[in-house]
């Protein structure tokens, strides 16, 4: 084997090895350019360490910044006074503001936060709005007058293969034939 350098790029030389010759007459040529390799692998190392930690400090600001930015907002919303914890987590999630980011926000566990809001979705009302089953039995029809396969009306309504075949048995429409069923004459 003899080894060969190129250049796969102007900055970065590659090592490639062929059986042309005896490995162990080039044995110092092979230790140096290892050396030289192992040397740049632990600068970019260093390097790519570096620059995250300092990425992990401008986060870690920004999250404080916005954290600020929120709390003088709620003060401002709220006559100057911050209101508990658990009225927090009731504002924002009026606002929108996700579980992570209510979290951020209010530093309080996420079991916390989840009780607090199933609390105030209760005392006021919200429930989640489902699909209708009639809704779904359309989309699923619709689906099949377009010719989409099984699957596709699967990904398409978000229901199980076998539901997307029971809707289709109870309105007799005939299932979508098989791969295998193409090449068949009736």
């Amino acid at each position: 084997m003899m080894i060969h350098s190129y250049k796969s790029n102007e900055q970065n030389k590659e090592i490639r090895f062929t059986d042309d010759a005896n490995l162990i007459s080039h044995k110092g040529e092979i230790v140096f350019k290892l050396a030289k390799s192992n040397a740049k692998l632990k600068e970019l190392k260093e390097a790519y360490e570096n620059e995250l930690a300092r990425n992990k400090e401008l986060v870690a600001r920004r999250y404080d910044i916005y954290k600020q930015e929120q709390i003088e907002e709620l003060k401002n919303s709220t006559n100057g006074k911050i209101p508990t914890i658990k009225e927090q987590i009731e504002i924002y999630f009026s606002k929108g503001k996700s579980y992570d980011e209510i979290a951020l926000l209010t530093e309080a566990k996420r079991d916390y936060i989840y009780k607090v809001i199933c609390n105030y979705k209760k005392k006021n009302g919200i429930n989640k709005k489902k699909v209708k089953s009639s809704d779904t039995v359309e989309l699923i029809i619709g689906c099949k007058k377009a010719n989409m396969s099984i699957n596709q009306i699967v990904s398409v309504a978000k229901v199980s293969r076998q539901y997307v075949y029971r809707v289709l048995k109870e309105h007799n429409i005939p299932y979508p034939r098989k791969k295998s069923d193409k090449g068949k004459v009736d």
